[in-house]
């Protein structure tokens, strides 16, 4: 699989951006949250990650298809390059 220098990027360092609403932060379930960049901690293998949110110092669980690699392409991060970027952070 071939990817992009903005894929590569996101991957070596972790960051990510998601609009998932936080309660943690005040936003109202199902409603249209802001974009915020976060922090990839941990992943269980299988949905879950564990995510710190950039500029608020709060970590909350997301399931990784939550997870987008910039702001202007919306594609959610691919299971694969979840883990391999988790391995890359543990490793480093």
């Amino acid at each position: 699989m071939l990817m992009n220098q903005i894929d590569f990027m996101v991957l070596i360092t972790g960051h990510y951006f998601t609009d998932y609403p936080l309660n943690e932060l005040g936003d109202v379930p199902h409603q249209q949250a802001p974009m915020r960049k976060v922090k990839l901690l941990d992943f269980d293998g299988d949905k879950w990650c564990k995510v710190m949110v950039e500029d608020e110092d709060v970590v909350v669980d997301i399931k990784y298809f939550y997870l987008y690699a910039d702001l202007y392409n919306l594609t959610p991060i691919s299971r694969e390059q979840i883990i391999f970027d988790l391995y890359s952070i543990k490793n480093d």
